[in-house]
């Protein structure tokens, strides 16, 4: 059997010089920027977030509900306190333009077509234009953005169950991937570890420069001193994912500023 090949990510320096491209001051730049950090942060597909619909998205509480994923099936994820900050902007910002509000989170805003939901083909080459302008040199869509956001949830959480729920995997081995692309930098890692060029001096590995504090309640995770975004469970970690109050499968994720203190 060939092996698989391992999907294409993007480094947290990508992640920051493509969300730097969409220039908010304009309405399909603050459109575009949000669409971005909800690839990186929540891991939608390309389809889910361009029918992703406003009643599907609790502004209060952060909860958004996939509805008819991939398998038909509906999935719960949770956004940040500061994504959500952006969601309300937009609201009222795409709200303006269209003169009512809008079904669909993100429409288009072209004179006739206003309020429809966003093109797919759009969204690609929007994707791919960005990441010209920002210089990665990778060959990228929306789809690189969903794994870059699951390498990144497993890096930091070495919960490769959690990171299959997150992504509404039915089966495990699918999941399994991510787990080989952190496999592969740490062997490159050790490789070059108390190498020549080093000083001598021993070199700490650390994981997406992140760290972990957790107890019997909460596991909280945070990247680069941004600790807005967590994960949280209502049970030790290691059947982190389940809760009393939202039952044995409910579960949050807090994805936003997580990942290099996007702006």
């Amino acid at each position: 059997m060939a092996k698989r090949r391992l999907p294409v990510v993007l480094t947290e320096t990508e992640q920051t010089a493509l969300l730097a491209q969409p220039n908010p001051r304009y309405i399909t730049g603050e459109r575009n920027r949000i669409l971005l950090r909800v690839f990186l942060n929540a891991g939608l597909r390309l389809a889910e977030a361009v029918r992703l619909r406003w009643r599907d998205l609790d502004l209060n509480s952060g909860k958004l509900v996939v509805r008819e994923g991939k398998g038909a099936k509906d999935q719960t994820l949770w956004v940040s306190e500061e994504d959500l900050e952006l969601l309300q902007g937009w609201r009222e910002r795409q709200a303006q333009k269209a003169e009512a509000r809008c079904e669909h989170v993100f429409t288009s805003v072209s004179k006739g077509t206003v309020g429809r939901p966003i093109n797919r083909r759009y969204v690609q080459e929007m994707v791919k234009r960005y990441a010209k302008k920002a210089g990665i040199a990778k060959d990228i869509s929306p789809h690189t953005l969903r794994h870059t956001f699951a390498t990144d949830l497993y890096r930091q959480t070495k919960n490769i169950r959690l990171v299959q729920k997150a992504l509404g995997h039915a089966d495990l081995s699918t999941t399994m991937i991510y787990t080989h692309i952190v496999d592969e930098e740490l062997e490159g890692a050790m490789k070059g570890f108390r190498s020549a060029g080093s000083g001598g001096e021993s070199q700490p590995l650390r994981s997406h420069d992140s760290w972990c504090s957790q107890n019997s309640q909460v596991l909280q995770v945070f990247s680069h001193g941004h600790g807005r975004d967590r994960i949280t469970g209502q049970a030790p970690p290691t059947v982190l994912g389940k809760n009393q109050k939202g039952g044995a499968d409910s579960f949050r994720i807090y994805a936003g500023d997580c990942y290099g203190g996007r702006a």
